[in-house]
């Protein structure tokens, strides 16, 4: 992990697609974030994925879901505590992948998330499964669980994607299944595309 700022929002950061904890900062994050983090507006932990070794592993779909929640399981019971012994406010945020891994971990622990930051995401995880279905890839699988959900008390949602991003359409669903349940969403879609570290750092901007 690394660790960027000294108080504010904690932001529990996922790289995109197989990626590293160091993304956000090889990538210019860190320095458009630079403000707020200085401030003491904003603290960011950047986990590693485990995307390599379950959801985009060549192995079969059960096995890569199956791997995927012992992937949650570690956040939620080591990094979480890590974090909330700094600070109460906790959101997450990612980029592209990392925006599914972003929602998905928000909506599944909302009495300990109150804030998640997703840009150019996918949030049906059909995306990586195919036509395979069992229990836990449908309480993986945002798009799938969420109708079933009554509320998702006062969760804060920041969503940014490009006009002409494959999954746009995703995200106009997520938004509209958020806002029913409760939570306090913004949608932003940008007209001039947005799949790009540059998009994605103004966004972030934003959002603080």
């Amino acid at each position: 992990m690394l660790e960027f700022g000294h108080a504010g929002q904690n932001w529990l950061v996922f790289p995109t697609a197989k990626g590293r904890f160091f993304d956000w900062e090889n990538f210019g994050m860190i320095d458009r974030l630079r403000e707020p983090l200085e401030r003491g507006w904003l603290r960011l932990t950047c986990v590693d994925s485990f995307d390599r070794s379950s959801l985009y592993a060549r192995i079969k779909p059960w096995f890569r879901i199956w791997k995927h929640t012992h992937f949650d399981n570690y956040i939620r019971q080591e990094v979480v505590p890590f974090m909330q012994a700094k600070s109460g406010y906790l959101g997450t945020a990612g980029c592209s992948f990392g925006a599914y891994h972003a929602v998905n971990f928000a909506l599944r622990y909302p009495d300990t998330l109150r804030k998640t930051v997703a840009m150019s995401g996918v949030f049906d995880l059909a995306f990586r499964l195919g036509r395979y279905k069992n229990k836990a890839s449908y309480f993986h699988s945002p798009l799938h669980y969420l109708p079933g959900l009554p509320s998702v008390g006062g969760l804060q949602v920041h969503l940014g994607v490009g006009q002409t991003e494959p999954f746009t359409h995703q995200h106009w669903v997520l938004a509209r299944l958020l806002e029913e349940r409760g939570a306090r969403v913004r949608l932003d879609i940008n007209p001039r595309g947005g799949h790009d570290w540059n998009y994605w750092a103004f966004y972030a901007r934003q959002a603080v």
